[in-house]
């Protein structure tokens, strides 16, 4: 199931390339690179704005703009350090649709939270560390245990 959650948070089978079965087909993709589309469509499914997605994916916002704007079909391949992230944020989607149900995670992703120092999720999810800290949230939600 996380597997093909991720692949779905991606774009799906066709964006991807094939699907995954363990974390090493995880780093493989990584290291293959995944497509602005996928990048498109992961910010899409987690509502993220041209400008958040500039700032989580470590991209200009121009870039993103230019690659928005580009009429090819996105297959465009990013570096690994992008990739890299949106595979974390893929399952971090992935993780916490199971969790609390995709709509509410969404709408959680946006509720200042006073256990994140009253930051909403959302601004975590620049860097490895803060996407670890929303985890680790998830994992207090899923298990009862409230700090």
């Amino acid at each position: 199931m996380k597997y093909s959650a991720i692949v779905e948070a991606l774009g799906g089978e066709k964006v991807v390339g094939y699907p995954l079965h363990s974390e090493l087909d995880l780093v493989a993709l990584v290291r293959q690179g995944l497509t602005r589309q996928a990048l498109f469509h992961l910010s899409t499914t987690l509502r993220l704005s041209l400008s958040e997605a500039a700032t989580i994916f470590h991209v200009s916002l121009r870039t993103l703009q230019r690659y928005k704007q580009k009429g090819d079909s996105g297959q465009e391949v990013l570096d690994s350090a992008v990739s890299d992230r949106m595979v974390q944020l893929a399952d971090l989607y992935a993780y916490g649709s199971e969790v609390l149900g995709e709509a509410i995670f969404l709408k959680w992703l946006q509720t200042p939270l006073r256990t994140l120092g009253g930051k909403m999720p959302k601004e975590l999810l620049f860097s490895s560390v803060g996407i670890d800290m929303v985890k680790d949230e998830l994992t207090r939600i899923e298990y009862g245990v409230y700090s």
